[in-house]
């Protein structure tokens, strides 16, 4: 009489482990389906974005480059963010700043809002400070960091939203943008 329980216990405990190995690998594939849906729709609104920007020029970024810088050039690249943006984000886009000091793009860091007890001062070495957001106000709200290739003639040339999950095509396409005016 026993061996039958013991049988039976084995034969649960065999499909309970089976069960959950099949289990994990569908969790596992609904969640890489859920994130790449997620940065596919990510991808799609940035494009949307961006179009609205490319091409278009900014008063509110004209008049903070004459504030703040005292040799003008034509192209600038700035990091536009904000006091909720996490530094991880930030580091990232400071970084990609710091490969054009040498170049004939001048790269300037907006910080957008109320600056709240130096937090931001302590990731970002130079910066202007947009105060009355009037970035945000002109273009519309994106979500920051992001980096703008601006050219005082032409405008906002491109955008490159500074990706929460790294898409490094995306940044090629940038760089490769503005390795152009190297």
């Amino acid at each position: 009489m026993k061996k039958p329980v013991v049988f039976g216990f084995i034969l649960f405990a065999l499909y309970f482990v089976y069960a959950c190995r099949i289990g994990d690998k569908v969790q596992s594939q609904l969640a890489e389906t859920a994130e790449a849906d997620l940065v596919a729709s990510f991808n799609k609104k940035m494009q949307g974005l961006k179009a609205k920007l490319v091409g278009k020029r900014s008063i509110a970024i004209e008049s903070l480059i004459e504030e703040a810088v005292s040799s003008r050039t034509e192209d600038y690249l700035l990091m536009v963010l904000t006091l909720y943006d996490c530094s991880s984000c930030v580091k990232k886009g400071d970084a990609l700043l710091e490969n054009y000091y040498e170049t004939p793009v001048t790269p300037l860091t907006v910080v957008s809002g109320v600056l709240i007890e130096n937090r931001l001062i302590k990731e970002v070495n130079d910066y202007i400070h947009d105060s009355g957001s009037t970035i945000v106000g002109e273009l519309g709200y994106f979500p920051t960091p992001f980096l703008i290739n601006y050219n005082v003639k032409g405008g906002i040339r491109d955008v490159y939203f500074i990706p929460k999950i790294e898409e490094e095509e995306k940044l090629e396409a940038f760089e490769s943008n503005l390795k152009r005016l190297k």
